[in-house]
């Protein structure tokens, strides 16, 4: 069996307009859809899609490209567009026989402007699906550096801690997509690599457009022994993380 995944953190389904911190072009969910429907893909799961009372982006996506099985979950409020609440979604041609939500911790960073604003640190999560036997993750990690925080420093030890013991909850086996905000993952969550003895699909790929200010790999296809990786590919499009796709072969 094999199954063909894509990891995309689209931003609301917007376009760059330019290289500045969040300067987007209009939604534009068709560009997002349209690249995605080209990859003949089984599994999508989306960071930064929106979703509201009345509205889900991945849900509409879903549709364009006649894809059945949808499941959001939002966390936080966007700062893209304050309609929104920012939405995990993973996208599936086929059932999910079961679906979970886990918490991840909030250091409660505090980043102070100088008109007098503050901005806080805000929850995350991880959404986790069950296809076939086969479980899929999708998450995205607190973007730390907003706060002027580095997730290897050694004063946020303690909350490096509490992420990896939620990462050990995770079950197996397990492909997991994320924007993990940090090149390096296995050099601070070690004791999961080791455990699940994950593989990064994407290897040293590039996965966003490079500038000073940000790493270039936060986006990672993990998975566990029970696949081959037979191929991947990362798409660069005009988005500020690029559509990243593995195909993995479930072994036995």
């Amino acid at each position: 069996m094999n199954l063909r995944i894509a990891s995309w953190n689209i931003a609301g389904g917007r376009q760059m307009r330019s290289y500045g911190q969040f300067d987007y072009l209009p939604e534009d969910i068709s560009y997002f859809a349209d690249q995605l429907k080209q990859q003949s893909l089984d599994i999508v799961c989306l960071q930064e899609s929106h979703s509201n009372s009345v509205r889900s982006l991945s849900q509409l996506m879903a549709k364009y490209m006649n894809y059945e099985f949808v499941f959001d979950v939002p966390h936080n409020k966007s700062h893209i567009d304050a309609d929104y609440d920012l939405t995990l979604s993973i996208i599936s041609r086929m059932p999910f026989s079961e679906q979970m939500i886990l918490d991840l911790p909030n250091p409660n960073f505090v980043k102070n402007f100088y008109d007098g604003r503050q901005y806080h640190s805000f929850d995350e999560k991880i959404q986790c699906v069950n296809v076939g036997g086969i479980y899929v993750a999708n998450s995205m990690f607190l973007p730390v550096g907003i706060f002027g925080e580095e997730y290897d420093s050694s004063k946020n030890i303690g909350y490096k801690t509490k992420i990896e013991a939620v990462l050990l909850k995770l079950p197996k086996p397990l492909i997991f997509c994320a924007d993990m905000n940090f090149d390096n993952p296995e050099l601070i969550y070690a004791e999961f690599f080791r455990i699940f003895q994950v593989k990064n699909a994407l290897g040293q790929e590039i996965t966003r457009p490079v500038t000073a200010e940000r790493g270039s790999r936060p986006d990672k296809i993990l998975f566990t022994p029970k696949f081959d990786l037979i191929n991947q590919k990362v798409i660069k499009a005009n988005t500020d993380h690029w559509l990243c796709v593995a195909q993995l072969e479930v072994k036995g």
